[in-house]
């Protein structure tokens, strides 16, 4: 009598489950590469659509450093020296324009100036280590001011700088003064001169006044009158009036002290002490 034995299992089975996992292989690497191909394809027709925007001019850049001058009380001139950068050229102000703008008188200075206005030789080319310089005199600009420097080349801003405008002496002072003739006897007349700075015009002659109160008397203040002119800034000097101090007969002599006060026409003051001895 035979005896049945079970049936084998098939030998091609694992072949087939091989082959399974080799076609999923395969489809990985494809879609990889159909993604790095759509990739490329779509960064290339990027580059190509961005790069055919026209592209701005390029600009000027630079360093810059503005000065000012000073003539008496009032602002002469202004320099800009080009320290770094690419040169600047242009003719007219189309091109290169150069705004210089007071805080306290705005529509002082007229604008905007080319090139030539300040290059010497009257050049439109602006090359770094030159200086560009304006005379600022005939705007008669004095301090306390601000003076903005603005500087436009090819429709862009490439240095802009605010300058501070200060008067040269911001109190007027007195230089010297004297009370002659110190000592004296009574009933003599004195006579008092002074020599001051104002930092603006004075107002006009009766600028320096003389308070005599102390000398028993003696009329309360004294304008002293003004010796040359006083239409600008600077220098000057005083001397009272014929009919000054007169003075009693002390039992002894007696010091007694006269105060000056200088006024300019900006209203800013300054005094001084004088003594003089009557014997």
């Amino acid at each position: 009598m035979h005896r049945l034995t079970p049936a084998r299992s098939s030998p091609r089975l694992p072949a087939a489950r091989g082959w399974r996992r080799s076609r999923r292989g395969v489809s990985q690497v494809v879609a990889t590469i159909l993604l790095l191909a759509v990739s490329v394809a779509l960064f290339t027709g990027l580059f190509f659509f961005v790069y055919r925007f026209p592209q701005a001019p390029p600009s000027a850049s630079g360093t810059f450093d503005a000065t000012l001058s000073y003539g008496g009380s009032t602002v002469s001139r202004i320099s800009i020296l080009h320290l770094s950068g690419p040169t600047i050229s242009g003719p007219g102000t189309s091109t290169v324009a150069i705004y210089i703008v007071s805080v306290n008188h705005p529509t002082a200075i007229p604008g905007p100036f080319s090139l030539s206005a300040g290059l010497p030789g009257g050049s439109s080319v602006w090359a770094f280590g030159e200086n560009w310089t304006l005379s600022l005199a005939p705007y008669g600009l004095s301090g306390p001011d601000n003076l903005t420097v603005s500087i436009v080349s090819m429709s862009q801003l490439v240095y802009r700088a605010v300058l501070g405008v200060s008067a040269p002496f911001s109190v007027p002072y007195f230089v010297s003064a004297q009370i002659t003739p110190n000592p004296a006897g009574p009933a003599v007349t004195y006579t008092i001169t002074a020599s001051v700075v104002c930092s603006v015009a004075c107002a006009s002659s009766g600028v320096v006044t003389a308070n005599i109160s102390e000398v028993q008397g003696s009329t309360t203040t004294e304008t002293l009158a003004c010796v040359g002119s006083c239409g600008a800034s600077g220098q000057y000097s005083w001397t009272s009036s014929s009919a000054s101090i007169k003075t009693p007969s002390p039992s002894s002599p007696t010091v007694y002290f006269v105060f000056l006060t200088l006024k300019d026409s900006a209203g800013r003051t300054s005094t001084l002490a004088l003594s003089f001895t009557v014997t």
